[in-house]
This record gives structure tokens, sequence and C-alpha cells, in this order.
């Protein structure tokens, strides 16, 4: 699901070392100013049928709203659930609201350890990196061949996206490999919840596009959804999903305990 108001076509994704305990690095937390909000507050929210998870960051602080502690996890290390695993049923049902300041610019790459940070003193978060066997999708070339178009005439006809009331198509980027990246980094109503790797074999520059179905938000007045359903603007392409097992970089959680709450 992407929302207009924050809309992106892609994220960085980050890795951190193996075997990571963030509890217990060697380094005393306060000497590393730079790694460490000024300021954290953390509020347990009551139980409500409806879940409206808002999630801001800004040079200068962090805000989340009816989050959960997986949430946090996902977005303070980059990675999608279907890398996410020892995840307890609190973990995803409670409820916080978070305000945290930097009390200086920072980027938001030390913004996400600033947040890591946060998760391992509050929360006394401790997990580490695990390759596994597991489920995934292959891409693969459909029965009839590929369909991509051909290369982007110029840097203008790259970028260019169009819009209307209901749909939008927007650049993807120029092969294929850079299509499995946007299908791996989606959430939300679009998402595939499994890795999606690339068994196609094809190699050329090509202009792709997607195009999304657009319609309000039931929650936010003024925003909008970005749908997709990428099996069928896989297939217009040639492309098709088909499962399959490969390796998966797994983050486990080894432990995690509720926070000590702010009034």
């Amino acid at each position: 699901m992407l929302r207009s108001s924050l809309f992106q076509l892609g994220r960085m994704r980050t890795r951190a070392p193996i075997l990571l305990c963030i509890a217990c690095l060697s380094a005393p937390l306060k000497s590393r100013a730079q790694d460490v909000f000024e300021a954290v507050v953390i509020k347990r929210m009551p139980e409500a049928p409806e879940v409206r998870i808002r999630f801001d960051v800004n040079p200068k602080f962090l805000r989340a709203r009816e989050t959960s502690l997986h949430d946090l996890i996902t977005k303070a290390f980059g990675v999608q659930d279907y890398e996410l695993s020892g995840v307890a049923d609190w973990m995803t049902s409670e409820r916080y609201d978070i305000d945290a300041t930097s009390g200086k610019a920072v980027e938001h790459t030390q913004m996400m350890a600033m947040l890591r940070d946060m998760l391992a003193n509050r929360f006394h978060l401790v997990v580490h990196h695990e390759t596994r066997e597991g489920p995934v999708f292959a891409l693969v070339v459909d029965k009839d061949g590929p369909k991509l178009p051909p290369p982007c005439s110029s840097e203008e006809d790259r970028w260019s996206y169009q819009k209307s009331e209901n749909q939008a198509t927007f650049p993807i980027g120029t092969s294929v490999q850079d299509l499995v990246r946007r299908v791996n980094s989606t959430t939300g109503y679009s998402a595939l919840n499994k890795l999606v790797v690339d068994r196609t074999g094809l190699q050329g520059l090509h202009c792709i596009r997607l195009t999304y179905d657009v319609e309000p938000d039931p929650n936010e007045e003024g925003l909008q959804l970005y749908k997709i359903d990428f099996r069928s603007a896989l297939k217009k392409l040639g492309l098709r999903l088909e499962p399959a097992k490969a390796p998966i970089d797994f983050l486990v959680i080894d432990g995690a305990a509720r926070p000590q709450f702010d009034k």
C-alpha cells in the first residue's frame, strides 16, 4: 500500500552484521551520542478494532502512531515480514505511540541506527541474522516469451509518469532486476509477502513502468491508496511467478520485552 503524500517508488535495504546483538555492543551507549535519541516517550495505546499506523521521520524527530514492536523492527532494520523470525503475538498486537527527538538534524540511515539503539534499550531487543532455505517466488519468462518494452528514449522518457483519477503509471526502472527490487520492496495490500528471485536470465535494458489503481484512503481524508495486482502486471510483460525454494536472510528475534511506559 502506498500513500500519495509519502509515495516512494523504492527504498534502500540495509543489513546489520551477522550475529548482531544490539543490546551487547562493546561501546557504552552514552558515548555514542550520534546514535542515541535525545529524548524518547513511549505510551501504550488501548486496543482498538481499527488500527491506523502512522510512521513519520524528520531529520530531527521520529514519530510513530498506533505502531507495534513488529512494525518498529521492520522499519529499523529495513526488512519485510517474510524476513522476520521469532515474532511473539504481543509484538504484533500491542500498540504504542512513540515520540523520539534527536536534538539535531541527522540523515535517515543514522535515524534508523538511533531507532535500533532505542529498541535495544527500551524493548531489550536482541537479534541476529541467519540464512535459511525458505519458500520464495521465482520470476521466470512466460511460455509465450518476454514482452518487455524497448529502452527509454531519453532521461525525460525514463522518469515520465501518467496519472488519472483512477490509475497511475510510474517508472520502475530499466531492467528486470529493477522490477524485482520494486516487487520486493512493496508493502501493504499489494505486497506478495514472499521474496521474489530473478530466474528469467534477462539482462537487456527496458523502459519498465507499472500501472497502479488509485482509490481514496478510507482512514485518511485527502490521501489516496495505490494498489497493484503484480501477477497480472507481470503477465503483461511476458513474465510469471512460480513457487520455489531459495536461501533467505532472516532477521531472528532472540529476545525482547515490553517497555516501561511514559505518562
